[in-house]
């Protein structure tokens, strides 16, 4: 698969950089795979547009790490609710 990529690629005059590109899978063994001679990193985790992918697919982690901001942005904006000189409407614009 990664041969009929790097081949339709090279069609457009674009390479695959092997230097940046890992690979990822779900399988516990380890696997090669090679583009233009370079043989590709295998990870367990990696971060992909903003949110973690791990090998054993689970979101475990992913779900923790959100949780853990949402309360950080609740426990500053504690000082907001509990202040008696803003309105309630100022509170919660609707």
């Amino acid at each position: 698969m990664v041969g009929r990529l790097e081949q339709a690629g090279q069609e457009y005059n674009m390479l695959i950089n092997s230097t940046k590109t890992k690979i990822l899978t779900t399988a516990d063994e380890q696997i090669t795979v090679t583009v233009g001679g370079s043989v590709l990193e295998q990870v367990d985790t990696f971060c992909y547009l903003g949110s973690m992918i791990h090998n054993d697919a689970r979101s475990v982690t992913e779900v923790k790490a959100r949780l853990a901001m949402g309360m950080n942005v609740m426990t500053k904006l504690t000082k907001l609710w509990k202040t008696r000189c803003w309105q309630l409407t100022c509170k919660f614009l609707t």
